[in-house]
């Protein structure tokens, strides 16, 4: 129970945070382009508090699902507020169009921002526990210098990695020597056995156990101890074997997760997975420290991630309508509410770096969302007034309410839809919290 109302409070902190944001594009772009603005809210559903400021009446109301900036004229239907040539139906096109982007906008800015703060911080070394450096001894901060004769750089996490994976490879699964400088500056020689990890990609077959993709620590092949050697070679160069795993990093009986017959599997290296296939590799547990990046290119590579961000995203929207055999809302599916608030309680956790990292995401997320031109979202507004633009005359305002309405209904059952699948994952959340 802790671990759900924790997850609740992380959602209504993210929401609030990113609603905030993309309302207030709209309200500034609004106020400047001498729209009056009536009501700033934060929610939906029944007031539970307000103030009013000037003409705007800013509020909280119950359901902090979303929020809204209700400006006079929006939909120009008989009995609104009248503000005369203020109303949003009299400001000029652009200036309508401009106002209605400007959340998106807004969204894609903050998620820059808050990327950028993510790259500007210094970041200790990471050793998860429960694998193999972390159950040898060593800690969070502690730095692998060199790894079976192999200088691991620090300041880079990709070139850390590439001389790990390069050792281990080597290893084959035998005991690897590593030099560690620990966080109090002290250097230890030791081995530790690497343990060979299982990378699934999602959108398995629906009669996987491993459908919801991630990463797995096999315990044995073929109901015995885990061979050593090349791990493409260990799990049957292409035939198909039955592996015991348990999730990586997760504590408790090893192969009490999943046995699970597979094949075709490849070597992980440091590429991503990609849907539908196997890799493997064996790992120490680890990732470099990295000294943080002047301001200057902080700022270049938080804003650099935000378009890197949308061109993935709308690859998997792609890859999820057009081949995802587990539906929309299924483990490999769509998340709402539910799922955010658990996400979001894991990145919690981890930190303020990863939690704010987090924000990024969905701030740039509502950004994608608003930018489908679907009736109620910002893109389908807009959609209309491109469409008012060509026709040089505007959509009879009932017209437009009843497409308007249908959107929001559209939207609300598949909110339904994706929460059904959100909930099964709700008894992971409160098992691990």
């Amino acid at each position: 129970m802790i671990g759900f109302l924790f997850g609740l409070l992380v959602f209504i902190v993210v929401i609030f945070a990113v609603i905030i944001v993309h309302e207030l594009g709209h309200f500034v772009v609004a106020k400047l382009s001498g729209i009056r603005v009536d009501e700033f809210s934060f929610g939906f559903g029944w007031r539970i508090a307000s103030r009013k400021k000037g003409e705007t009446e800013y509020s909280i109301r119950a359901i902090p699902a979303g929020g809204y900036v209700r400006m006079a004229g929006m939909l120009g239907l008989e009995g609104e507020a009248d503000a005369g040539p203020r109303n949003f139906y009299r400001a000029a096109w652009w200036k309508r169009a401009l106002t209605i982007l400007a959340g998106i906008v807004s969204n894609f800015i903050f998620a820059g921002v808050l990327f950028a703060i993510v790259f500007a911080v210094p970041m200790s070394s990471v050793l998860p526990a429960g694998e193999p450096l972390a159950n040898a001894g060593f800690h969070n901060g502690d730095v692998v210098v060199e790894a079976g004769g192999i200088a691991v750089p620090s300041g880079s996490l990709l070139a850390a990695a590439a001389a790990i994976h390069k050792a281990t490879i080597r290893s084959e699964g035998y005991p690897l020597p590593v030099v560690m400088r620990t966080a109090a500056g002290t250097t230890v020689r030791t081995h530790v056995t690497p343990e060979l990890v299982l990378y699934v990609g999602v959108t398995q077959p629906k009669s996987s156990p491993l459908l919801n993709g991630g990463a797995y620590v096999i315990d044995a092949v073929n109901g015995g101890p885990v061979p050593k050697g090349k791990p493409e070679e260990v799990l049957g160069s292409g035939a198909p074997v039955t592996v015991a795993v348990h999730a990586e990093g997760a504590t408790g009986t090893p192969g009490a997760d999943h046995t699970v017959t597979i094949s075709k599997v490849k070597d992980a290296g440091n590429t991503p997975i990609v849907s539908g296939e196997y890799r493997a590799a064996w790992r120490i547990g680890y990732e470099a420290p990295l000294p943080g990046e002047a301001l200057p290119l902080a700022v270049r590579d938080g804003f650099g991630a935000v378009p890197q961000y949308i061109s993935t995203t709308m690859g998997q929207l792609w890859h999820l309508i057009s081949s995802n055999p587990g539906g929309l809302n299924g483990p490999n599916g769509l998340s709402g509410p539910v799922g955010i608030a658990i996400v979001g309680a894991q990145q919690a956790k981890a930190g303020w770096v990863s939690f704010l990292e987090f924000v990024a995401v969905i701030s740039t997320s509502v950004g994608i969302m608003n930018v489908l031109p679907v009736p109620f979202l910002d893109g389908g507004k807009f959609l209309l007034l491109l469409i008012e633009g060509v026709r040089r005359k505007r959509m009879r305002p009932e017209r437009e309410a009843i497409i308007t309405t249908v959107g929001l209904a559209l939207l609300l059952i598949l909110a339904f839809y994706v929460t059904i699948g959100d909930i099964e994952k709700i008894p992971l959340f409160l098992k691990g919290s």
